[in-house]
């Protein structure tokens, strides 16, 4: 697909750009949700209180930001409000199934992928959301972005946060 294409498309009619959204971004929104969620039920309410939203916004979204900023930010605001309900309600302390959320038969993969689960647990809100966008290889200017940031700042956090995920993966 050329990028005049895929950008005709990400103005096509609502339903349309939905479909397509989900299809070129939805691995994207799982995976932020995965990366806040401590059971399946929870990523699977997170998934689908994400995707609605996107699909809620859709209608007024007016291109001020790059359509997957925009649905990095529809994502994480989700999935952090949905990590406070749960927090308000005493529903975070389960452990994830991860074996269900991550489909892959390697023993391996699936060992690191629970893993940075368990890493990424340890982290604060915000300090999971820049390593989550780092983790997904987005420049530090796009992090900057997505999360409202200076650029200097998202760099201190992100060296900070690597350190404190090199001390805790030693205790894990």
């Amino acid at each position: 697909m050329t990028a005049v294409a895929g950008r005709e498309e990400e103005n096509a009619v609502p339903a349309h750009r939905y479909e397509y959204v989900m299809r070129r971004y939805g691995d994207m929104v799982a995976g932020i949700c995965w990366a806040y969620a401590s059971v399946r039920d929870d990523f699977e309410d997170l998934r689908q209180d994400a995707c609605m939203n996107i699909y809620r916004g859709l209608a007024t979204y007016r291109g001020e930001a790059e359509l997957k900023t925009w649905i990095y930010r529809v994502t994480l605001n989700t999935c952090i409000t949905g990590y406070r309900r749960r927090k308000r309600w005493g529903l975070g302390n389960a452990s994830l199934d991860a074996e269900a959320m991550v489909a892959t038969t390697d023993d391996n993969r699936f060992e690191d992928a629970e893993f940075l689960h368990s890493l990424l647990q340890t982290l604060s809100l915000l300090d999971r959301s820049l390593i989550i966008l780092w983790l997904e290889e987005h420049s530090y200017e796009e992090i900057a972005d997505i999360m409202g940031m200076k650029r200097n700042t998202v760099a201190s956090k992100l060296r900070r946060i690597k350190i404190k995920l090199a001390k805790n993966a030693t205790k894990i």
